[in-house]
């Protein structure tokens, strides 16, 4: 690939890639042609594909992303495990549900748990600030007594005999 953009940083960008008849896979973005290796490294980049048949329009993203799997498979590049391979056989469109909801109740889980490790943080940071103001209170009292020193005791007893 020519030259390297930068991945997206807005949710649910997609770069736009083209098949033509011919099977040459046209990045719309860079505005040239790219192979499989090249599409791979811009997904490992963090880029989000959106692969369609030219001219039908037909979305083929999901193909797009097997036929990577299967080629860095053949290569011998980061090979997947048989069990997993089974799995998705085994569960097809169920395991992309089970795996989602699943992630969806561990995450929702996690924010339960934070949430409540940060109520008693909360209560006792809210605690120290009514305490650090009443601090300030008292050391303004002290320092305006500093300043203003009452008469002392022998000293009044001493006027009062005069």
């Amino acid at each position: 690939m020519r030259q390297e953009a930068p991945a997206p940083s807005g949710p649910q960008s997609h770069r736009l890639i083209r098949r033509y008849e011919n099977r040459k896979l046209y990045d719309t973005e860079a505005k040239c042609y790219v192979s499989l290796a090249e599409l791979a490294q811009l997904v490992r980049t963090g880029h989000d594909l959106r692969v369609v048949e030219h001219p039908s329009g037909e979305d083929i993203t999901t193909q797009t992303l097997m036929r990577i799997i299967a080629e860095e498979e053949r290569n011998g590049q980061a090979p997947l495990p048989t069990e997993f391979l089974h799995d998705v056989v085994r569960w097809g469109d169920r395991l992309v549900t089970t795996s989602r909801d699943h992630l969806e109740r561990g995450w929702n889980r996690a924010v339960e748990i934070l949430l409540e490790r940060i109520g008693p943080l909360q209560l006792a940071r809210d605690e120290m600030r009514r305490l650090s103001a009443r601090l300030d209170e008292l050391e303004a009292e002290v320092q305006a007594i500093g300043d203003h020193p009452a008469p002392h005791p022998s000293a009044e007893q001493g006027d009062s005999q005069t």
